[in-house]
């Protein structure tokens, strides 16, 4: 049996599974301090746009997981062949030359003179504070630097990880120069885990503009960002980087011990949570786009070669199918959104209304959202709530709404979200056609997939495209085990056969189809009239 970690923006997720897919058991152990914005937890005030996390934390329930997932299976240490893991990419974290986190801890005697620097902790894939750096690093290539973002249409999308590193580099000298090291979180998370350095391709490739072809930036052209910026990335960041071939290593004795298992277990290199599906379903499915809904959108595809494209946040040839060119993409709101609305929007007595019918708020607006027509739906929702990635790849952006009128409910507005969604996946999937992919089927996982029946029968009608549904709940976590049973099964998963067997097919409402399509033309019209006239919509500019 295999061990898969999912380590999501606010918790990580440990499933034990079998040789035949089935989940044997789960646990989930929320981060204790959540997504840190507005202050640290010593009152250290935060720009707008900053979205951190305590590394602490992600160790501490990553453990609390783990030996709650082996004892609900009861399962033996010696039963567990290997660990997979995932984690949101691109998330960037300081730490010590030994893998600890910068922050104080009883093993640092609890120093804590980084505790109240905001660079010391993990920068999330939905950080917004190196805006300025973004542009430098497009100033770049537009002036010859930098030739990968070619690949990407010219852009660097804000989830990658070098303009990260730029703003620490910039504006925390003295943290840059204390670190040991930079990661990626899922890379610390295998270092943690294995006793040495691990640099996945999939982050490297998907968000740090590594290419097979090219290798890493050229320290010159880094240099033109800052000065000895590319040394400093060459020292601190970039490794040899580390496939799905073979495993990345082994638990060390230390990591053995707080997770209750065996020394010598293997180890896969990690992955981005919005990329593990496509590992696990293109290449039964090449001509599927991939996505998981969860607290933002992320989206998969593949091609028979490397096309650049713009709209993406990254590529890799041979990044999990041989042969072929592995696309990331996607939407950076969704659950965030919905969340968003349900925590500061929706008033005391629907809240009230949900209890007494017992269920939580998202299935009580759900429900009613459902019963209204939703064809008909007269609000349009551009969902810019955390910026647009794909296609504008604008953070600067904001969301907005039109349609209010007196006569909207709360269930008017969750609902017209769910379509804003939808809108801006079929969007997406357009622009990437136009370039050349092509797309015969849409696959969609993740927790909304699973749980909102309502929210994936409005993409598939607003797509107009039948959409499968894995019957796996944990199919993003269960793709981690699948990663490490490929890495020590010389390519070969029966885990992966299984998940590919059963799917759930939602066909598009064809009764309804005018007013969906009317729908969408609707939202279209607003998003390009929004985008033309962008700088409303960028107060932080």
């Amino acid at each position: 049996m295999y061990i898969g970690l999912d380590f999501g923006t606010l918790s990580v997720r440990a499933v034990l599974v079998g040789d035949d897919g089935t989940v044997l058991s789960s646990e989930v152990c929320e981060y204790p301090h959540g997504v840190i914005s507005g202050a640290l937890a010593d009152g250290t005030p935060l720009p707008e746009g900053y979205a951190l996390a305590d590394p602490r934390d992600y160790l501490s329930c990553m453990n609390k997981a783990v030996r709650g997932a082996v004892k609900k299976a009861g399962a033996a240490p010696e039963d567990i062949a290997g660990i997979g893991l995932d984690a949101a990419n691109s998330s960037i974290l300081p730490c010590r030359g030994d893998g600890s986190p910068m922050l104080s801890s009883p093993e640092t005697n609890a120093d804590k003179r980084w505790d109240s620097c905001p660079h010391a902790y993990i920068k999330l894939w939905k950080h917004h504070g190196a805006k300025r750096q973004i542009r430098q690093i497009e100033a770049l290539y537009h002036t010859g630097g930098l030739p990968v973002l070619k690949r990407y249409g010219g852009s660097c999308s804000y989830v990658q990880g070098i303009q990260k590193l730029l703003e620490t580099y910039e504006e925390a000298p003295e943290l840059f120069a204390a670190a040991g090291r930079f990661c990626e979180v899922g890379d610390w998370i295998a270092w943690n885990l294995t006793g040495h350095p691990v640099a996945s391709i999939y982050y490297l490739g998907f968000n740090n503009m590594w290419a097979r072809d090219l290798g890493y930036p050229a320290r010159d052209d880094l240099d033109r960002l800052a000065s000895g910026f590319g040394q400093a990335l060459y020292d601190k960041f970039f490794l040899p980087p580390s496939g799905f071939e073979t495993p990345c290593g082994f638990l060390s004795e230390k990591a053995a011990e707080e997770l209750g298992l065996l020394p010598g277990t293997s180890v896969a290199a990690p992955m981005g949570d919005g990329n593990i599906t496509g590992l696990v379903f293109c290449g039964k499915h090449p001509h599927a786009i991939v996505s998981v809904l969860g607290t933002s959108v992320g989206t998969s595809f593949v091609m028979d070669r490397l096309v650049p494209m713009s709209g993406i946040n990254g590529v890799v040839q041979d990044g999990y199918l041989a042969g072929k060119a592995c696309y990331d993409a996607g939407s950076p709101c969704m659950g965030d959104m919905l969340g968003w609305f349900i925590n500061m929007q929706v008033p005391a007595s629907y809240t009230d209304a949900a209890n007494r019918a017992h269920v939580n708020v998202h299935q009580y607006l759900t429900e009613l959202a459902e019963s209204k027509a939703p064809w008909d739906n007269p609000l349009t929702v551009l969902d810019w709530w955390n910026g647009s990635r794909s296609i504008l790849n604008d953070p600067r952006l904001r969301g907005c709404v039109a349609g209010f009128s007196l006569e909207t409910r709360p269930e008017d507005v969750y609902g017209a979200m769910i379509q804003g969604c939808a809108c801006s996946y079929r969007k997406a999937l357009e622009h990437f056609e136009a370039q050349g992919a092509k797309f015969d089927e849409v696959i969609l996982c993740g927790g909304i997939a699973q749980k909102n029946a309502f929210a994936v029968g409005q993409f598939a009608s607003i797509l107009n495209r039948a959409v499968l549904v894995p019957e796996w709940k944990e199919s993003v976590a269960v793709g981690s085990a699948i990663l490490i049973q490929k890495a020590v099964e010389n390519g070969r998963s029966s885990i992966e056969e299984a998940l590919n067997r059963h799917f759930r097919t939602v066909l598009p409402d064809e009764a309804h189809r005018a007013q969906y399509e009317a729908l969408y033309n609707r939202w279209s019209t607003f998003h390009d009239l929004m985008a033309a006239n962008r700088n409303i919509l960028e107060p932080f500019v």
